[in-house]
């Protein structure tokens, strides 16, 4: 991913873009490619996790001020309330990632190259700066910019009032304050204790989408180095005593790039393209390990940060099979399915404290459904053969009224809430004390997902020659089948009602109705499925997804704009989502397997979007209406592991490539 003095000549053009890389756990570093910060969870050093739970900001960002002869050049850029100080950004000559964030800075005849890089060595990150030409001996001054707040808030200056600054020798200086620790070090270098408070920081990202958009940074000090054209030196901020030998610095750096690059080289032994290149590191964003308990975790993206049952097995397919992480795959269906066992044989809906007291819903028809392309991707049956009784026990909670999914199996086959309050469909979002979409009853995606699992289980049992499963789930799967036309076909606007209860049908046009044409195993004729894909390309299309709603119905909300509660309702009352356009894609080439260039057209989009944004990554949602500018995440795992995964499977892109 390379942008130019083209692309960075101004600061409106330099904020749109951001970075983000990770140590392969649950520490990150994000922020503009300016180098400035334009949301309150951007951050130098950040942890998705803390003792609390909530994901900490440790350091905002560093400010730079190169001394050449009696010249001085800030290669910072802030923004304040009134102005933007210093505007560093004018300096700033390119930017590339190697795969890690590379900032080259021009100072007339001097050029500084800056990386920032994360190591799974290290619960911290590493500024490298390289003096790559210089007419004269550089005074290197870095200034680290504290937090120690949670990602969720912002602060003022009485924040601080208990921030102390300590140096510890050959470990550089340690920041304490908020009861948390930050260890900072520069080699050779000297510390200037100058204490500074930068009030009236502005993020821009926030202050647009309605969020609190003002904080305040205090800095202790800065560090001190003096330099010439060739030398490199580091700046290191961690969570933990700095024990690290800086000679090592190089070494870490050079074995993250191979760890990376030997686990996305190609594909069928093919050069990646820069789109599929970018989708792929980004999956190493939202896929993280846990040191202490080594299991694997997928986020739901960033700033979210959570795990939850929904995201992690929609984003599966693409973040882990259709980049061959196989491994990885292997261990979080481990991982998920002891979770499982422990829960009486129910996924939870989130990996959270307490989410195993809810109602989990369809979570476990999502698991089933991963389970089917891992399966039909390794060719083995090792694992169903090992997770056999848990997998049929996971099913017969589908199969019976049950508390915990808040389902149950009525005489048609199909599968209803138990009442109005057990809902956790993908949709069930709370606004005040109800949903801002009202659901009832027998969900239109739920009972595709059903009838795709059972089928799934019925290949299995078949498979492993369980002659009992196998009756059992071939029956139920034709009841579905037979019942689910009849209840859930729309005559009057061709397509399917999005929920119906005895008395009742929901008849506004959603895209939850695509998954009954895009999953494996589907329960629509033909006929019926094209017309579910005309009418969610007639109504839902836009250009990056499947709007929530029908642009014609009264509740529709195309743009993420208004006061908060505004902004919230629109996410399913009309804003688009990209992952559901991969299944509109995934349905198109089921019905239309002739027509891929079409269908590769719904995807060009998203490879300009990869390089406005999070580059290399795909935002959770989009406006419905124009501009179709992206908000939530700005790194979605459903986003980039659907855009993969219909890559892979339906366009056959990864074997163009």
């Amino acid at each position: 991913m390379y942008l130019g003095k083209h692309d960075l000549n101004s600061y409106e053009k330099g904020i749109e873009n951001e970075y983000l890389i990770n140590n392969r756990s649950w520490e990150f570093s994000s922020g503009s490619i300016l180098g400035t910060n334009t949301r309150k969870e951007h951050g130098l050093l950040v942890s998705a996790k803390n003792k609390c739970g909530d994901g900490i900001i440790y350091i905002s960002k560093t400010d730079e001020i190169v001394a050449v002869g009696s010249k001085k050049y800030n290669l910072s850029t802030n923004r304040y309330r009134d102005s933007v100080y210093p505007d560093g950004y004018r300096y700033l000559q390119e930017f590339y990632t190697n795969p890690f964030p590379v900032f080259t800075y021009v100072l007339h005849s001097s050029i500084i190259k800056k990386t920032i890089f994360m190591t799974s060595k290290l619960r911290g990150v590493v500024c490298k700066y390289e003096i790559v030409s210089s007419p004269s001996d550089i005074s290197f001054f870095v200034r680290p910019l504290m937090a120690h707040r949670s990602i969720k808030s912002t602060q003022t200056s009485e924040d601080f009032n208990d921030f102390e600054c300590e140096i510890t020798g050959k470990e550089g200086i340690v920041i304490l304050g908020n009861e948390e620790k930050t260890y900072l070090n520069i080699k050779n270098s000297s510390w200037i204790n100058s204490p500074m408070m930068y009030d009236n920081i502005v993020y821009e990202k926030d202050e647009k989408d309605g969020r609190a958009s003002l904080d305040c940074f205090w800095s202790p000090g800065a560090f001190e180095v003096n330099v010439k054209e060739g030398d490199v030196f580091f700046f290191i901020a961690s969570m933990d005593p700095l024990n690290i030998s800086f000679e090592d610095m190089n070494r870490l750096e050079n074995k993250s790039k191979i760890y990376i690059n030997e686990h996305c080289p190609s594909i069928n032994k093919k050069p990646l393209n820069e789109m599929t290149k970018g989708l792929f590191l980004s999956t190493f964003n939202l896929v993280v390990s846990d040191p202490s308990k080594g299991s694997p975790s997928v986020l739901t993206g960033y700033p979210s940060l959570r795990e939850t049952a929904f995201s992690t097995f929609v984003a599966f397919p693409g973040l882990l099979l259709s980049t061959e992480r196989y491994d990885v795959a292997d261990r979080l269906l481990d991982k998920w399915i002891i979770l499982t066992r422990d829960n009486d044989g129910v996924v939870p809906a989130s990996t959270e404290p307490g989410f195993s007291e809810v109602p989990s819903g369809d979570s476990g028809l999502w698991m089933i459904y991963a389970l089917g392309k891992y399966i039909d991707r390794i060719g083995s049956f090792d694992k169903i053969k090992l997770y056999w009784q848990d997998l049929c026990l996971i099913m017969s909670r589908f199969l019976e009224k049950c508390e915990k999914t808040g389902l149950f199996q009525d005489s048609s086959g199909l599968i209803g809430l138990i009442n109005d309050k057990s809902r956790s469909d993908w949709m069930s979002e709370r606004y005040g004390d109800g949903f801002i979409v009202d659901r009832n009853g027998f969900l239109v995606e739920t009972n595709a997902l059903f009838f795709n699992a059972l089928k799934v289980m019925e290949y299995f049992s078949l498979e492993l020659k369980d002659k009992s499963a196998y009756v059992e789930y071939k029956e139920n799967a034709n009841l579905v089948l037979n019942s689910y036309q009849n209840y859930f076909w729309n005559d009057h606007k061709n397509c399917l009602f999005d929920w119906f209860t005895p008395s009742e049908r929901g008849d506004e046009i959603r895209p939850n109705q695509i998954l009954a044409a895009s999953l494996p195993y589907t329960p629509l004729e033909p006929e019926k499925g094209r017309a579910v894909v005309k009418t969610c390309w007639d109504f839902l299309y836009t250009t990056f997804g499947l709007r929530t709603l029908d642009p014609q119905d009264e509740k529709f909300k195309g743009r993420f704009e208004g006061h908060a509660d505004q902004r919230q309702k629109a996410r399913f009352r009309g804003m688009a989502w990209p992952w559901l356009l991969a299944h509109f894609i995934t349905a198109f080439m089921r019905y239309y397997p002739q027509k891929s260039d079409i269908a590769l057209t719904f995807t060009r989009p998203f490879a300009s979007h990869l390089v406005h944004g999070c580059l290399g990554g795909v935002a959770e949602i989009f406006d419905g209406a124009m501009p179709y500018d992206p908000h939530g995440d700005f790194l979605s795992a459903v986003s980039v592991g659907e855009i993969l995964r219909v890559l892979d499977e339906d366009l056959l892109e990864f074997d163009r490539i």
